[in-house]
């Protein structure tokens, strides 16, 4: 015991003294070694082992507490723009490259009162380069709110993780032959896996080993776990680029790396950075970041792998080092760099293109370069293309200053007034005042010496809202038409609305609304004779999604305060006139909406019209239009004459000049008349209605406007004694209308590779024709997901491999699902398959090398687990039947009432038993398929090739299956024949039209009628492609 006891001892004053000698050189190296500047990235020493610990430790904590906060946001990690704190940045990035040369770089960035900042380089294959005509070639801008629209661009979510649309259209600069050239483009992104997120699912020990190969001062390389924040996803971009006039299209695809951050903005932690792009010619995608910070860790690395078999690997290891590559901007001609996955290494050899270099800066406090090259690659001997992008800091001294911008107030909650006048602040609230007279009250406060607002007053929503208190017969008469609309009731629309409009005009306005309007107009000027003009403005007209122009109604020349009130009653009343309310339900916007009215001054004009910031037909940004005529513009707002037009031409640095004039026939005026306006012939028809002068006024008044509010504007305006009058200025709506190439493809599976092959077989007698999208959204989805768990065994809930829609047909992937197995040569075991699935061999040599190059050859024990799986289905399948048959018998829509979120959870759970079904049916459909491959290896006896009497001997067994359940189908059919004909009824009967029939021989053919009773109901889910698609008719 005594021993024991100095044993002990020792070992207690060894480890004492071992701790007392050890733990000042811990402290040294942690902490005061002083760096060596010539090596940034510093290798491992002592206390590598112990600072790598404690960084992974601290990453899995990080990466579990990210983990939580991205599931709890959902879908709004895509929606959203988060901006917490001054230094946090929103941001887009889209690297895309083909084959053929094309590629596009663009970031889009928004930071804290809205600062944007755009960078975007698109390069085509017939050697044109494409960036911004600004300084530097970076946009900075400020919005009005958070949105991914500025300088004629804009970012729009379809389906979170799934879609995106990206258009442009305005002026870019030609790089070769620096002339500023009008570019439209028009992309879906549509996503190719699921997203990859920063930090949760880097992998822990290559950041960690990063992180303990640094110096540690503090605890400041823990912070670039909390700031580097955000997701990278690849897909493809397909869509069309137009330049110029010229009716040239290029039609792209371009495989794709989206990225969005949503951390501490790059420019305030970040000293250097390298991002690569690589797309090889099989589908492989590489795209790696490497960071330099200025504190915590001179090297971060990050990227994902999208191999060319559908893999998604996490980067592993890379072996390069930032602080070699280019560190006083001189690039190196190539690069050559080994990417290590979990799985594979991939060499990639990059040789840049600096001829076709491109660059960006912002030269303000906090700003940063940007070099932009394009690449041609190498990826283990597969050629490719590639973006590589250089990204330095930059210090300035100056900060950037927002322009002033017009946009709507908001507040909480809404005040409680009837009537605004248009110079008052409640009228620049959008919720009260409406598209139109919240625009008026943004025009009025410009307070410009080129031009004036004509006095008036906005009737409120709070005014249409208590209307409708008073009057309950308006309130059923709304509900009734919503109802016809959702198909809550029956009822001819076209007549319920005329009704209601009547019910309005019929109506008297409520004591407090009257008596406001009355006293409000005694304080613009008592006389009358002036006229004024009550027009519409609901809640979503006049927007930047939808003009609503004309859909309600508008009165000129109102002279006596009784004209004006019937004039709010029909205003109201016109908000649910058939056109109207169609309007709103073709455009998905709700059919109760609130409505307020404008009540404002007419001018007695000698001339009026339309000012087009933008060429409204080839929407060219360097074009304003200027349509005119002599006296009022409602002749040229409603196209009732021909009026004279004028084309402005406008420089970037907006110069004016009319660059066309053309005389209109002017074949109507109208005018002001003592009893309100009239419309007249003029005499002055073979004269221009605006003089050079007041056309070019027009141009730079359109200018000042477009800076105002941040977007293209058609405006309505008026000339009275040389004197220039705003009567109304909205967004053009359409800018960025879409596309018929946009339709057919938007919901395309993305093609990474001119290698894809894809086809229609055992799909099209299913399908055959082009599906809605809500069947692609919904029943293709299902089965999609049934097909990846079961045939591909790598499911994805972002992409579509299995079941792969194409301008809207649905195909099956032959690389990834039928022939994912793949041998070094064509073997008779895969061209059975082609006879099981096509109906006669496709696999070939040329296929058969392609499926090599793609998925590799498959190793033995992925055979032997497809094997396993399949066999686990044949001893299973007769359970799989059942448990389908049952799932089915659940998903029951017939009767779809209650409130939306009952209706969407019902919704819900039947595309669970959907998928259930699916996938079930892909079991089952697998099980059918090997029966038949082991009939004709069974047939074959050994030999290597298929002839002519295997193809009949096959055929032969197939025609002696029983049990067939869809051979009853003609058998049905010829019963129902057969009795309608012995009753003598066959020639009545095929007089008959369709929908005549069942309720026909119900009458008057009780026992067909029991028979096709019977025959619906073991067959009736069967019709026309199987797949059922109800295209509603608006």
């Amino acid at each position: 015991m005594k021993m024991l006891s100095v044993m002990l001892r020792t070992l207690y004053y060894t480890g004492y003294c071992f701790a007392l000698f050890i733990t000042p050189w811990v402290l040294y190296f942690v902490f005061w070694k002083k760096d060596v500047a010539s090596t940034r990235c510093s290798e491992k020493d002592i206390v590598y082992p112990i600072k790598y610990i404690v960084a992974k430790r601290k990453i899995k904590y990080y990466q579990k507490k990210w983990h939580k906060y991205i599931n709890r946001l959902g879908n709004d990690v895509e929606t959203n723009i988060l901006i917490p704190h001054v230094h946090h940045v929103n941001m887009h990035h889209f690297y895309g490259a083909d084959q053929n040369g094309n590629c596009l770089s663009l970031k889009f960035a928004i930071g804290v009162d809205n600062i944007v900042e755009i960078f975007l380089c698109i390069r085509l294959e017939n050697g044109c380069t494409y960036v911004f005509p600004e300084k530097n070639h970076i946009v900075e801008t400020n919005i009005t709110k958070q949105q991914w629209k500025a300088k004629g661009l804009e970012i729009e979510t379809l389906e979170p993780f799934r879609r995106l649309r990206i258009t442009f259209n305005g002026l870019l600069q030609n790089a070769s032959s620096q002339q500023n050239e009008h570019v439209i483009f028009k992309f879906i992104f549509n996503s190719a896996a699921s997203p990859r997120f920063i930090p949760q699912d880097v992998d822990a020990s290559q950041l960690a080993s990063s992180l303990a190969q640094e110096y540690w001062r503090d605890g400041s390389w823990a912070n670039l776990l909390e700031h580097q924040i955000g997701f990278d996803q690849f897909g493809a971009l397909k869509g069309l680029v137009k330049i110029g006039n010229d009716s040239t299209e290029y039609y792209l695809n371009l495989p794709c790396c989206r990225k969005k951050d949503f951390g501490i903005g790059d420019r305030f932690i970040v000293n250097r950075a390298l991002k690569i792009l690589i797309v090889d010619e099989y589908g492989n995608l590489i795209h790696l970041i490497l960071k330099s910070f200025e504190e915590g860790c001179s090297q971060v690395n990050h990227g994902t792998v999208y191999t060319s078999d559908y893999k998604l690997l996490t980067l592993k290891g890379i072996d390069i080092r930032l602080v070699d590559i280019a560190p006083d901007k001189v690039f190196p001609e190539m690069m050559t760099v080994h990417v290590q996955t979990e799985k594979r290494v991939f060499k990639c050899i990059i040789h840049l293109n600096k001829k076709r270099m491109t660059t960006g800066a912002i030269d303000r406090k906090y700003g940063y370069e940007i070099f932009n090259v394009p690449a041609e690659c190498d990826v283990n001997c597969f050629q490719g293309k590639g973006i590589v992008e250089f990204w330095y800091k930059k210090k300035g001294s100056t900060f950037y200053i927002p322009l002033p911008r017009l946009h709507e107030k908001e507040v909480s909650p809404l005040p409680n007034d009837l009537i605004v006048d248009m110079q008052s602040d409640h009228a620049k609230v959008l919720s009260m005042t409406g598209g139109k007279g919240n625009s008026l009250a943004l025009l009025t406060s410009l307070n410009s010496q080129m031009f004036s607002v004509p006095e008036g007053f906005i009737v409120t929503v709070n005014s249409y809202k208590k209307q409708l208190a008073k009057y309950p017969e308006l309130r059923k008469a709304i509900s009734s038409i919503d109802d016809i609309c959702c198909g809550k009731s029956e009822g001819v629309l076209e007549n319920v609305c005329k009704r209601s409009v009547e019910l309005f005009k019929s109506s008297k306005l409520a004591e407090e609304i009257e008596e406001a309007i009355k006293n409000q107009l005694k304080i613009y000027d008592s006389d009358m004779k002036s006229g004024w003009a009550v027009r519409s403005s609901a809640i979503r007209e006049d927007s930047e999604e939808l003009s609503a122009a004309g859909q309600n109604e508008t009165f000129l020349g109102c002279q006596t305060v009784e004209q004006i009130l019937d004039s709010v009653l029909a205003c109201w009343g016109s908000l649910f006139t058939y056109q109207s309310v169609k309007y709103r339900w073709q455009h998905g916007l709700p059919i109760q909406s609130d409505m307020a009215i404008v009540v404002q001054k007419m001018v007695p004009a000698d001339c009026a019209g339309v000012l087009f910031t933008c060429h409204p037909t080839t929407c060219n940004p360097q074009e304003m239009v200027v349509t005119s005529n002599f006296g009022l513009g409602e002749t040229v707002v409603s196209g009732e004459s021909d009026p004279d037009t004028f084309v402005i031409r406008r420089t970037w640095d907006g110069k004016l000049s009319i660059s066309s004039s053309s005389l209109g026939l002017k074949n109507i005026v109208m005018k002001m008349a003592t009893d309100g306006v009239k419309e007249i012939s003029d005499r002055r028809a073979g004269q221009f209605s605006l003089s050079e002068e007041q056309v070019l006024l027009l141009g730079e008044v359109g200018i000042r406007l477009e800076e105002a509010f941040g977007n293209p504007r058609d405006i309505e305006w008026a000339f009275r004694e040389g004197n220039l009058y705003l009567l109304q200025s909205r967004p053009i709506t359409t800018l960025s209308l879409w596309s018929d190439y946009e339709f057919d493809h938007e919901t395309d599976s993305p093609i990474l590779t001119n290698t894809s092959v894809l086809t229609i077989a055992n799909v099209k007698e299913v399908i055959p024709n082009s599906m809605t999208i809500l069947t692609e959204t919904s029943v293709i989805r299902e089965v999609d997901a049934s097909i990846q768990k079961f045939a591909i065994d790598n499911y994805d809930p972002c992409s579509s491999k299995g079941l792969r829609p194409f301008m809207h047909h649905a195909m099956l992937d032959v690389v990834a699902s039928i022939h994912k197995n793949v041998a070094k040569e064509v073997h008779v075991s895969s061209l059975i398959l082609d006879l099981a699935i096509f109906g006669h061999p496709v696999l070939d040599n040329k296929l058969n090398h392609i499926l090599i190059k793609r998925n590799g050859i498959t190793p033995i024990i992925s055979k032997v687990k497809d094997f396993l799986r399949v066999i686990n289905a044949v001893l299973k399948n007769k359970q799989i039947l059942k448990e389908s048959v049952e799932a089915a018998k659940r998903i029951s829509l017939e009767e779809l009432k209650g409130p939306m979120p009952i209706i969407y959870n019902k919704i819900k759970e039947a595309l669970k038993d959907l998928e259930i079904v699916a996938l079930c049916h892909s079991r089952t459909s697998t099980v059918s398929v090997f029966y038949q491959v082991v009939a004709i290896n069974v047939l074959l006896e050994r030999q290597s090739e298929l002839s002519t009497d295997h193809y009949a001997d096959f055929a032969a067994i197939l025609s002696s299956c029983e049990d067939v359940v869809s051979a009853e189908i003609p058998s049905y059919l010829e019963s129902i024949s057969k009795i309608v004909r012995d009753h003598g009824l066959a020639e009545e009967f095929c007089k008959l039209k369709a929908y005549e029939a069942i309720e026909w021989l119900e009458q008057n053919c009780p026992e067909a009628n029991k028979v096709l009773l019977e025959f619906l109901n073991k067959h009736g889910h069967r019709n026309l492609g199987e797949v059922r698609d109800v295209i509603f008719d608006y």
